[in-house]
């Protein structure tokens, strides 16, 4: 019998490919300078970007508040902070097919918000013709639609709930060490991933440990 019966992945850095520089880029240039958009991070703070993240405020207010801060543009603003997405593989989506003719139940827990959402669906319908991304997985969960965010230990315990399963079952796989400790914290087999690395390689070597 197998020890593992449940993989949870998380989205950037695992499946998608994620370059968040590039987003920091593109506000610096809105902002006209490094020091200014310093400046207008500390303005705004940690828990502007963290509440959006979490679905406490609507991605108007998030666009909005950006608009003014940069002196930009809706479309600008969207632009900037879509430009941390990039690609999905094709091996990634085969490795998701795969693991399930094999027996493993696919889930999916990503730190997201609205715009990102919607950004990184375009990309995956434009490329591969989804309707629904979250249609590869038992059951796809977003910090924003569930108004919780790792690496809190309660999104954890709330998706291990809400989908059924046993900790001591399931592989959770990030690429962020203090989410990696979160799911370890409430029991989940946590495995460290490489940023935009070889996945397939990382779940295999996983599940040869762990079975």
């Amino acid at each position: 019998m197998k020890k593992v019966k449940n993989i949870i992945f998380d989205l950037g850095g695992v499946l998608l490919n994620l370059a968040p520089q590039l987003t920091d880029q593109a506000f610096i240039a809105l902002a006209g300078g490094k020091v200014n958009y310093d400046k207008i991070q500390n303005k705004l703070g940690n828990s502007f970007f963290d509440t959006y993240e979490i679905g406490k405020s609507s991605s108007d207010f998030f666009s909005t508040t950006l608009c003014t801060s940069l002196n930009a543009t809706p479309k600008q603003v969207c632009s900037a902070w879509n430009a941390m997405l990039l690609d999905m593989p094709m091996e990634r989506i085969e490795l998701l097919k795969n693991l399930k003719k094999e027996g493993y139940t696919i889930y999916l827990l990503s730190n997201t918000n609205a715009i990102h959402l919607e950004g990184f669906s375009a990309i995956l319908d434009e490329v591969y013709g989804f309707d629904n991304f979250s249609n590869l997985f038992e059951k796809a969960y977003y910090s924003h639609l569930i108004h919780l965010r790792k690496p809190n230990e309660e999104i954890y315990e709330y998706v291990c709930k809400d989908a059924g399963i046993e900790p001591s079952e399931t592989i959770f796989v990030d690429d962020n060490t203090d989410n990696i400790q979160g799911a370890k914290n409430v029991g989940l087999h946590g495995i460290l991933h490489p940023r935009n690395g070889n996945i397939k390689s990382t779940i295999y070597e996983a599940l040869d440990m762990i079975q």
